[in-house]
């Protein structure tokens, strides 16, 4: 679309890959990044958490069904599914 001067009255697009002035690939050397202490605080608790579960998946699982029972809160369990007909 053009308006009446015969411009277009919208921008292109830039994707900031494809910036001539470097920006994506250079960052400045002054700045620090940029962290969220909100992001910083649940990686914190997370790390916690995996580190007193000996960072085992299963531990941590059960320890998360035994937090929750003992809160007096429902753990919800499904029966295993029966393998399909095709995937045998």
């Amino acid at each position: 679309m053009t308006t009446a001067m015969n411009r277009p009255f919208y921008a292109h697009p830039m994707n900031l890959w494809e910036r001539d002035d470097g920006a994506m690939a250079q960052p400045k050397q002054d700045e620090k990044p940029w962290t969220d202490e909100i992001v910083a605080e649940v990686r914190s608790a997370r790390e916690h958490l995996f580190a007193s579960c000996d960072y085992d998946l299963e531990k941590l699982a059960d320890c998360l069904r035994n937090e929750a029972t003992a809160r007096g809160r429902p753990v919800v369990t499904y029966p295993n599914r029966a393998p399909s007909k095709e995937a045998v």
